[in-house]
């Protein structure tokens, strides 16, 4: 008879196989337990079962079994160093300070427009990690963006995506994103903003902090994203 793992299990054998210990990983924990949710089940039953030598030699099965950029970062997220607890709040500094300063600089290069923000991505989705970066939309004159467009890009490790064209094609834009979060440049210089929006996504999951690591008091949910595009480019992000 076949034993039915689910994703959490199998995310807590991944990183005993690549040597580490759950208890400093917990929210890798998640954040794999999270990707291996919209992969193919039997699959992801599968390498629970194999040898711990052979389990991430396995994980190059998970192409062609679910979504293409989900693949890369499961393989991203466990063959290279493994990320500590510790390791995703000193990342969540790190950006706070860049997109105070970017945040600073589209302003002032933008003075007198009602610029506009949005945050998205992984932060938002519950899965937020030491290599993940932010992703801001973000909306200022018409004359910045057809200038800066192309160069914006990353800032500091914060992912710059400007929303041109018009309000129904900004619309669309931010819609391609899944998951975002109108915000004001006052929050996004708000010390601490960017941690309460990690601890409110995994809050929504049924997950809390505390000492840094995730604890589950009950079921967690883990939704399944739609595949709105990667940067508007297909697959999912």
């Amino acid at each position: 008879m076949i034993v039915a793992h689910p994703p959490q299990v199998v995310a807590r054998r991944l990183l005993t196989a690549a040597g580490r210990q759950p208890e400093n990983h917990t929210i890798l924990e998640e954040n794999l337990a999270t990707i291996l949710n919209h992969f193919e089940p039997d699959f992801v039953s599968s390498l629970a079962d194999l040898p711990e030598n052979k389990r991430l030699d396995a994980l190059t099965g998970c192409y062609g079994k679910g979504p293409l950029t989900l693949a890369t970062k499961i393989s991203r997220e466990i063959r290279m160093e493994p990320y500590t607890d510790q390791e995703v709040h000193q990342r969540l500094d790190h950006l706070e300070q860049a997109v105070q300063r970017t945040t600073r600089r589209v302003l002032e290069e933008n003075s007198g427009f009602p610029c506009r923000f949005y945050v998205a991505g992984s932060l938002l989705k519950g899965r937020f990690g030491a290599n993940s970066d932010l992703d801001l939309l973000v909306e200022a004159s018409p004359e910045w963006m057809n200038k800066n467009w192309w160069q914006v890009g990353m800032q500091d490790d914060v992912s710059i995506q400007c929303l041109q064209g018009t309000p129904e094609q900004q619309s669309e834009k931010v819609e391609s994103f899944g998951k975002t979060l109108a915000v004001t440049p006052d929050q996004l210089s708000q010390p601490g903003f960017l941690h309460g929006l990690f601890r409110d996504s995994y809050a929504a999951k049924g997950l809390s902090l505390e000492q840094g690591a995730l604890v589950a008091r009950g079921p967690v949910s883990r939704e399944l994203e739609p595949d709105h595009g990667y940067w508007g480019m297909g697959g999912m992000v």
